[in-house]
């Protein structure tokens, strides 16, 4: 056999390793992408390829979300399934409840707690109305729990499993949807609140030295007179005031009254989110709040453990008041020629309309005048001259307020020339024309602030 042909060796060329790639246009390019047919691929890569990532990522997915519920199985087992897992003073939420107010303002003015209307006309109050409609709505009859709820009192507590039924008719007969919940009369009704914790019990009071030192004293009187009205027994309340935080929104709060108790009775809680379980209420009714100026209300919540923080609202709840005193639609009736001023006009505005009169050859200008002076003898001492500005009333071109865009009340600046300092002055003002009347008690038709400039030197 004759000799084998030995193999030949090929070697590959260097440059045959980065051999460049053939260039393609842009549109070619793209094709090329899309489907490449030298080697069928798409996208960049093979049916084989496709098919090979699709199943790695469906079964990666798949044991994923097996892991991910099986984790959420487990934490679901360790929860309770109608309370929360951890309770009062282990919980965030604590065990010193908050108090909240209804109606709130509308959810754009989500930051606010001012309520602001304006009575005797609808437009005015519209929202405050069906507001409280929409919160009351869950307390109706028949919610479809009202087979869990019974009709409870201090001698009559729930049985284990039931809640007490709190009727809308306890908030009082101003505060119903018939009535506007006095909103159209400018006697507001808003509801108070605790706000629900899970467990938490109240611990009232059981006699009167348990009473806190910084307790209000109209509320120490309230119950004080429970308690000789129950022969030394206190009712087990949770029991609550309301006030103006400053002093100038005591003055101008006026009277409130509280239905149907001025606090909430113990038998309501605890809150174990039973079927049915409505939150009792406290319905403030503002006798005579005085319009036109913004009132700061606190309410706080009051038994022998809940403590107060202001800046936290714990125990209290702050909201603020504005009854608004522009009337809708109202136009002044000037006076036309003298002998139509009133003759308890003061004598010092007499003398400016005439002095106006003189100017405009016996012609009025149509304004609602205004006049303030000291409201006793010593006030009129100490008041000393006041200026006017721009004129000494109200001109009628502004008027009437329809809710216009861009409206503003005008304004009569006073500025006090020379007012003694170091006494209280009592201050009236009182607007004038064909038609307005006054009435003090009431503030209709004026309105009444103190002026005290403190002669104290400063210390240098």
């Amino acid at each position: 056999m004759g000799k084998e042909k030995p193999k030949e060796t090929v070697v590959a060329r260097p440059d045959e390793f980065y051999r460049k790639p053939p260039e393609y246009g842009r549109l070619e390019g793209f094709l090329k992408f899309l489907y490449n047919p030298d080697d069928k691929s798409f996208l960049g890569r093979t049916c084989e390829s496709w098919a090979k990532i699709f199943i790695f990522y469906v079964i990666f997915y798949a044991c994923l979300t097996a892991f991910w519920s099986l984790m959420l199985y487990i934490v679901l087992q360790t929860l309770p399934e109608n309370s929360p897992t951890f309770l009062t003073a282990s919980s965030i939420i604590g065990d010193n409840p908050g108090l909240g107010f209804r109606p709130r303002p509308p959810d754009e003015q989500v930051d606010s707690t001012l309520v602001m209307f304006s009575k005797g006309r609808e437009e005015g109050y519209t929202y405050w109305v069906s507001a409280m409609d929409e919160y009351l709505k869950a307390y109706d009859v028949g919610d479809g729990h009202d087979e869990n709820s019974v009709n409870c009192s201090f001698n009559n507590p729930p049985k284990e499993g039931k809640v007490c039924r709190f009727p809308l008719s306890e908030l009082g007969s101003e505060c119903t949807k018939e009535e506007k919940y006095g909103y159209s009369i400018g006697k507001p009704c808003i509801v108070i609140k605790l706000n629900k914790i899970f467990g938490w019990k109240p611990e009232p009071y059981t006699s009167l030295d348990q009473l806190q030192s910084d307790m209000p004293e109209a509320l120490k009187e309230v119950i004080k007179a429970d308690a000789e009205k129950n022969n030394g027994t206190l009712t087990p309340m949770v029991w609550m005031s309301c006030h103006g935080e400053n002093p100038a929104d005591k003055e101008n709060i006026g009277p409130i009254h509280y239905y149907p108790h001025q606090g909430f009775p113990a038998y309501y809680f605890p809150y174990m989110n039973q079927a049915g379980y409505h939150t009792p209420l406290v319905a403030l009714i503002f006798q005579q709040p005085n319009s036109g100026v913004l009132i700061n209300i606190e309410c706080q919540a009051w038994d022998q453990k809940i403590v107060h923080a202001r800046q936290e609202r714990i125990g209290s709840v702050h909201f603020e008041l504005l009854v608004d005193q522009k009337i809708f639609g109202w136009k002044p009736e000037p006076y036309t020629s003298l002998d139509q001023l009133q003759s308890d006009m003061p004598e010092a505005l007499k003398e400016v309309i005439k002095a106006d009169a003189e100017k405009n050859n016996g012609t009025l200008n149509p304004m609602v005048w205004m006049s303030c002076h000291g409201e006793n003898p010593a006030d009129k001492e100490n008041i000393g001259p006041i200026h006017y500005y721009p004129h000494q009333g109200f001109p009628a071109y502004y008027f009437p307020y329809m809710n216009q865009a861009g409206y503003h009340t005008p304004l009569v600046a006073l500025i006090f020339q020379q007012p003694n300092s170091g006494v209280l002055i009592n201050i009236e003002c009182q607007a004038w024309d064909q038609k307005i009347v006054h009435a003090r008690q009431e503030r209709i038709g004026s309105v009444h602030f103190e002026l005290l400039v403190d002669q104290k030197v400063p210390k240098f």
